[in-house]
């Protein structure tokens, strides 16, 4: 078990938390979590409904009143003193990072499958894949009515507009021969891509160039960006670590010999709890704001720098385990086998310190359920008419399976290679066989694939997770970035006699006071600081099905009133009012219960009032 960190995001789940429950598929009491109202996948009947996701009551505006109770303390900017410049931007920042979209980012080894995760979650193809090493910059998806690229350069100048079909030429490795090519791609520091996608309406989705980049400059760019680069790289675009609130950090299978391996670069590289780094991190800082901007000589000393560490740890961290689809012929189930793998990482190989979930996933199949056209569909079905094990035979082959002209299959060699590109074999064979058994549409086929694949129920735990928790997750950064501000205040701009900069620092004492008061007033920082004591195992006393009760309260399996007591969704009220009382009378004399104490009672407490909020609600 990790130690108990001060911050809520610095835990880890251990590994023998749940022994009847495997670690990668958290379940509540009476079966899986129900999706999030108005969730629908890419590839339902209706695409028009984002996969939504309700703010928690009241912690976004209780963000934007204590951002505007702290600026007037710290008074009108034209007025201030020049050591409290750097103060009121950091306000801004912290303004702009409420009120802006939460951003997850994909980062993971060269190859990954990054890229492709992206697509198969958007359901279309929207950021260039390969099988050598290609995406050299940063590219954020964000929700836009049309499709469209920003580009933003390092050195300062303007941003520009330009054409979606230019993305590949912003964002993918140039020629080795290519040194134009290279030094445009140097120029910039990341790209903003907008698109309609009902999925970004939940959050913006980071893809990000391989952490092990041969190249070492495409790398540089992934962790700049979260803040985890070197100092003297991390000293020049510190508020640039600001724009990651949420990682997925991804694995391939075949990458590592052994379960340990998969997770020697995330830690290697400060994601791990030995490895998190407290120098700025990707909170931005103290004074780095979401857009990037770093107003000068704040923090320009790294030793000094008290930034809150970045997204990591479990409730900020959700694992992909990749390509799953390639264990296919060797195992006919490969997500099954996917699942074993998953939970050794998650248990033998120490991941629960690291992630949330690890949920294996048939990237490959998901992204080209996206893909796929009506003639796609009409080769499938040709090939569904085969009888499934010579197919079988067949698809195991290959590059023979993509070349040769067998007379016994009734597709031509280069549609078969198209298909295969784009399914792998075991999507193909998938395919072919929901075909075979009923499945007579494209749109059906592709919501198939999609569920199948894993993407589906890997979409929604993405939303639920991090969607439910966007404004709380925002909070807590801005709350933590806060704290740093009164030691953080630039010396050299500090008036000389001693009782001014005391009164100025003071005041910006006051100021932080807002924010800090927040963690009283937020009946939800409560509940996220249990689950962090659940999850490092110091909640003694409590049996199993108590602590699984804990974590479905605090929101862990669902945000909704029916998801936290329990219940079925459309479950009548006077139902929910009955459970909510019930469970409210057993964790009332629990809190009594004088073989509690420390964490465990201060549980018992949060429960409570985490029940009385529901009942009074009802």
């Amino acid at each position: 078990m990790s130690p108990a960190g001060g911050r809520w995001w610095r835990f880890g789940r251990g590994g023998d938390e749940h022994p009847t429950t495997p670690p990668h598929t958290p379940t509540p009491p009476g079966g899986p979590a129900p999706s999030r109202p108005g969730t629908v996948g890419p590839f339902a009947p209706s695409t028009t409904a984002p996969p939504a996701t309700t703010p928690e009551p009241g912690v976004r505006e209780a963000t934007e009143r204590a951002v505007a109770e702290a600026a007037d303390l710290l008074g009108p900017r034209h007025r201030a003193p020049a050591a409290l410049l750097p103060a009121l931007d950091a306000l801004d920042g912290y303004r702009e990072l409420a009120a802006r979209p939460m951003r997850v980012a994909l980062v993971g080894r060269v190859s990954a499958g990054k890229s492709t995760l992206v697509n198969a979650l958007l359901g279309a193809h929207r950021v260039e894949t390969g099988a050598e090493e290609l995406t050299f910059n940063v590219s954020r998806l964000t929700h836009g009515s049309e499709r469209t690229v920003t580009v933003h350069y390092k050195d300062g100048r303007p941003a520009d507009r330009h054409h979606p079909d230019e993305l590949r030429a912003l964002t993918a490795r140039a020629r080795d021969d290519d040194a134009a090519g290279h030094a445009r791609l140097r120029a910039v520091d990341h790209l903003v891509v907008t698109d309609p996608s009902p999925y970004l309406r939940s959050f913006d989705l980071v893809d990000t160039p391989g952490l092990d980049s041969v190249l070492g400059a495409d790398s540089a760019n992934t962790l700049r960006f979260l803040g985890r680069s070197p100092d003297e790289v991390r000293a020049d675009s510190i508020g640039h670590a600001g724009s990651a609130d949420a990682l997925v950090l991804v694995f391939a299978r075949g990458l590592a010999q052994g379960e340990e391996e998969l997770l020697a670069d995330f830690t290697g590289a400060g994601f791990g709890p030995a490895g998190r780094s407290t120098g700025g991190g990707p909170a931005g800082g103290p004074f780095g704001g979401p857009s990037g901007d770093r107003p000068p000589g704040a923090g320009a000393d790294p030793a000094t720098r008290q930034g809150a560490p970045g997204p990591g740890g479990a409730l900020t961290t959700v694992g992909a385990l990749t390509k799953v689809e390639l264990y296919w012929p060797e195992h006919p189930d490969p997500l099954a086998e996917g699942r074993r793998v998953a939970g050794r990482v998650m248990t033998a190989a120490g991941g629960t310190r690291l992630m949330y979930d690890l949920r294996p996933l048939c990237s490959l199949v998901g992204a080209a359920a996206g893909q796929l056209t009506e003639a796609d569909f009409a080769d499938l079905a040709e090939l569904a008419t085969v009888e499934p094990a010579l197919l079988a035979r067949r698809v195991a082959r290959g590059p023979y399976f993509t070349t040769r002209p067998y007379p016994d299959l009734p597709v031509p060699a280069d549609r078969r290679a198209h298909l295969f590109g784009l399914l792998a074999g075991y999507g193909l064979t998938l395919a072919c066989g929901l075909v075979r058994d009923g499945v007579d549409g494209l749109p059906e086929l592709r919501t198939e694939l999609d569920r199948r694949s894993g993407l589906a129920d890997f979409r929604r735990l993405l939303g639920d997770h991090f969607g439910a928790r966007a404004d709380l997750i925002k909070l807590r950064r801005i709350v933590d970035r806060a704290r740093t501000l009164p030691d953080a205040l630039p010396a050299d701009l500090l008036p000389s006699d001693p009782p001014s900069a005391a009164r100025i620092r003071a005041t910006v004492d006051r100021a932080v006071g807002r924010f800090v008061d927040l963690e009283v007033q937020q009946h939800a920082f409560r509940e996220l600081t249990v689950l962090r004591d659940c999850y490092d195992g110091r909640l003694t006393g409590l049996a199993e099905p108590e602590l699984l009760e804990l974590r479905r309260v605090a929101g862990e399996f669902g945000a909704t009133v029916a998801a936290r007591l329990g219940l079925p969704e459309g479950a009548a009220h006077a139902e929910l009012r009955r459970v909510a009382l019930e469970r409210l009378a057993h964790w009332s004399t629990m809190t009594v219960d004088p073989t509690f104490a420390g964490p465990a009672r201060r549980a018992c407490q949060v429960l409570r009032r985490s029940y009385e909020r529901l009942a009074a609600g009802l």
